[in-house]
């Protein structure tokens, strides 16, 4: 029997997304129109951003709903048009890439950004700012100290923009703990379906500009007919992410411990010092190519990255 265990790169739809992504698939309308048809589909859309918005413990209003987390980051980094874009060393690429020139603040031993390297180097200029910095690395799961971050980034007169990506389902959400002023999801990690993702922002007045132009979708933040089935997709994912969030996180937790404890006599974990994504483990076997490794799994059935 073949076990899937790349989740991070993309998991399964969730029974309550398959069942809103069926149901909007036999109605016919666009969001934009006034009729009914178009009123049932602008209902759904809208139903959806306040279940995204409650699992972030966020405002509806700074809800953008946008293709998946490359177009969130993408648009918060480039959106706000910041003379710096200062990111951690471990970003992914859909951050670090985004823009030709970056500094980037390096991390310690765990992969958690230095905090004191990043005052130093926001103190090192005045020019306007972005700071970018996950919440959660999706290859070691280690948590990154972001209301630290926004701290010392607010006192710099900077922003701060957090890829949240691989946090729904995990660990909790919380917009304004964490003191992000935009902050990116994706679908596809959190049981939707590929193709959707969402851009929140803290204060729905300061909107990043648009990477697209067109029409007035998403309050003129993001225009393009909305993906109907993605975001109904999204929208139930987060309200079961939002019920069973808790006791999911805690059994993955339990399968994570237990496997690490069977390899530590031959294996180094990576992160396991510091606070971690419940579903995660990194592990390194001294001596043996990755890629063998992933390709001599995948011959026992056994998916991994």
């Amino acid at each position: 029997m073949p076990h899937y265990l790349d989740h991070n790169a993309t998991t399964a739809l969730r029974p309550q997304a398959v069942a809103a992504i069926t149901d909007v698939m036999e109605m016919t309308g666009n969001g934009s129109s006034v009729h009914r048809f178009g009123r049932k589909i602008r209902a759904v859309i809208e139903n959806a951003r306040d279940a995204v918005a409650d699992l972030c413990c966020a405002d509806r209003d700074g809800v953008i709903f946008t293709s998946g987390g490359t177009e969130a980051n993408n648009q918060a980094i480039l959106g706000f048009g910041a003379r710096r874009l200062v990111v951690s060393a471990v970003e992914h690429p859909a951050v670090a890439r985004a823009r030709d020139q970056i500094e980037v603040v390096p991390v310690d031993c765990n992969g958690r950004i230095e905090l004191d390297a990043l005052a130093r180097c926001l103190a090192e200029s005045g020019e306007d700012a972005l700071v970018c910095l996950m919440l959660a690395n999706n290859e070691t799961g280690v948590v990154q100290p972001v209301a630290e971050a926004a701290r010392i980034v607010h006192t710099a007169g900077a922003r701060l923009h957090c890829d949240a990506v691989q946090v729904p389902g995990k660990l909790p959400l919380d917009l304004a703990a964490l003191g992000a002023d935009t902050l990116a999801l994706s679908g596809h990690k959190m049981g939707a379906p590929a193709g959707v993702g969402a851009l929140l922002i803290t204060r729905p007045s300061e909107v990043p500009s648009s990477l697209l132009h067109g029409g007035g979708q998403e309050g003129y933040r993001r225009p393009g007919t909305e993906n109907l089935i993605g975001i109904a997709g999204i929208g139930a994912a987060a309200r079961a992410i939002a019920g069973r969030g808790a006791s999911e996180a805690m059994a993955m937790a339990a399968l994570r411990d237990g496997l690490e404890a069977r390899l530590s006599h031959q294996a180094v974990i990576v992160g396991n010092a510091t606070a971690r994504l419940p579903n995660t483990s990194n592990i390194i076997l001294a001596g043996v190519d990755s890629e063998t490794q992933v390709m001599a799994f995948d011959l026992a059935s056994i998916a991994v990255s």
